[in-house]
């Protein structure tokens, strides 16, 4: 019988051990981080399912992309009624870009409601970038337009401007301040 001394045993006990631990690191990396069900984000009760960083874009019906609607949360109701958090939405065909803190669309419609610091960036025509700011604006996309009634303020380079109610279509072609327009003009 073979008799190791016993520092030697024990230093081989380590050299045994690898393969265990290398078997018990991979499992590990192989399934994610398990978070508890209490520490996972939670949608309303009266939801019935919610995305966090969502992106949706539509097509034309030759495949061209048209918008690209994105959101830091979605939350889905039954009624079919959905709530955007944080939207951005861009007119990829047009000069348009739009920001707001919520989005809402109402259930069996596709006007997508935006509201809260709404910002929309674009250019006019003339090629002179302009920045419209208001409480709230809707985007009807199947009449391809851009309104709201509410209060609008418009800033470019030469033009500032205020005005009750907007109307613009989605290619930029047509922009109308609807009402008590007020306009400063610095050449």
């Amino acid at each position: 019988m073979n008799r190791m001394p016993v520092a030697a045993r024990l230093a081989a006990i380590p050299l045994l051990l690898i393969p265990l631990i290398l078997i018990v690191v991979a499992s590990q990396l192989r399934q994610p981080a398990q978070r508890p069900a209490r520490d996972l984000p939670q949608p309303p009760p009266e939801a019935d399912y919610y995305l966090r960083g969502a992106e949706l874009s539509s097509m034309d019906d030759k495949g061209q992309l048209l918008y690209r609607v994105q959101a830091a949360g979605v939350l889905h109701y039954p009624d079919q009624s959905v709530r955007l958090d944080t939207v951005e939405v861009t007119y990829l065909n047009g000069p348009w870009t739009l920001t707001a803190d919520a989005g809402f669309l109402p259930p069996g419609e596709q006007d997508l409601k935006l509201s809260g610091n709404v910002t929309m960036r674009g250019t006019l025509r003339t090629g002179e970038p302009v920045e419209l700011r208001t409480p709230e604006i809707l985007i009807a996309f199947e009449h391809k337009r851009i309104e709201t009634d509410a209060t609008v303020h418009m800033s470019s380079t030469a033009v500032e401007a205020t005005a009750t109610g907007l109307r613009t279509d989605l290619s930029g072609q047509e922009l109308r301040l609807l009402d008590q327009v007020t306009v400063r003009y610095e050449p």
